[in-house]
This record gives structure tokens, C-alpha cells and sequence, in this order.
């Protein structure tokens, strides 16, 4: 049994991403952003319950405490590192969007351009995927959210097919 190696590079990339990318809320203006955690954690979704008051973490419910807490070790405190990274957190997402893509989606023959599908196929698809993972989270909602990452996870798909060659089809015979 032939292993698929780019599927197992795509799970890998997913458990990478899942526990070093985060989408975080500006405490001022509420606006969510995307950036990479400094150490792992399976918390995707930072905002901060005091926002700019004067509110402190004790006059916080308890349920808010853990949110501030967390908002606070991987954002604020981490902001400077995050700035400078955060274009990281799309080049994982899409790393991870290719390899799995190449691993899914087989193509029928053997192309002797591979190594020139890959890096064409990543980079339509970082461009594609960074407008409408902006788009993404301008809008908000939960129902654009699915919608625009079927979008994505489509446009992934049939780059890959297209990116790949189709197969010749056949003359019919008279």
C-alpha cells in the first residue's frame, strides 16, 4: 500500500494550524483578526469581556476571568510578536488548503509537471483565499463564515483539478 504522502502533510498542517492560528477581537473597535499563537493551544477565538473600560480582571464574572486571562497571555501581551508574524496564519492556512488538495484529489495520470502544479496551485489560491479570509472577517456571521469556507475549500478543489490537466477525451467514430 502506497502512502499518500501529501494527505498526511495536510493532517499535520490541520493539528498545526488548529493549535498555532487564533482569530482575536480588537478590544477597541471589536474587529476580528487573524494571528499566530506564541505557544500552542486548542483556543482558536480570543476577545477581551472588558473591551477598553476600566474594568479589572476581579470586577469580571467568572466565566469572563479565563476569557480576559487568555485574551491578555496571547494577545496583548504578545502583540509586538504577533504584528510581525501575522502573515504566517494565511500561508499555513493555505499550506494546509494545497496538501490537501493534492492529497484528496488525484488526478488521472501522472504529470510530468508536478513540481510546477504545486507552487501554481498555491498561489492562486493564497490570493483567492487571503481576499475572501478578509472578506470573511469583515463580514462576521456565522452562515458567511460556512459559506465563504465552502467557497474557498471549493476553489481549492477545482484549482486542483484544473491545475492538473484534464484527461483527453476520445473521437467518437463515424
Amino acid at each position: 500500500m502506497k502512502v499518500n504522502l501529501n494527505l498526511l502533510v495536510g493532517i499535520f498542517l490541520i493539528i498545526l494550524t488548529w493549535l498555532f492560528v487564533g482569530v482575536y477581537r480588537d478590544g477597541e473597535f471589536y474587529e476580528p483578526s487573524l494571528f499566530i499563537k506564541y505557544k500552542p493551544s486548542l483556543k482558536v477565538y480570543f476577545y477581551s469581556p472588558s473591551g477598553m473600560s476600566d474594568l479589572t480582571i476581579e470586577d469580571l464574572p467568572e466565566l469572563d476571568k479565563s476569557e480576559e486571562i487568555a485574551f491578555e497571555e496571547f494577545v496583548e501581551n504578545q502583540h509586538e510578536f504577533s504584528q510581525k508574524i501575522s502573515f504566517l496564519a494565511s500561508l499555513l492556512i493555505q499550506f494546509t488548503l494545497t496538501f490537501l488538495s493534492f492529497g484528496l484529489i488525484k488526478s488521472k495520470r501522472k504529470h510530468p509537471n508536478y513540481w510546477i502544479q504545486f507552487p501554481a496551485h498555491f498561489l492562486i489560491c493564497f490570493i483567492f483565499g487571503f481576499v475572501i479570509t478578509i472578506l470573511m472577517l469583515q463580514f462576521d456571521k456565522f452562515l458567511i463564515t460556512i459559506l465563504f469556507s465552502i467557497l474557498i475549500l471549493g476553489f481549492n478543489s477545482l484549482m486542483r483539478v484544473l491545475v492538473s490537466g484534464f484527461r483527453k477525451i476520445p473521437k467518437l467514430r463515424d
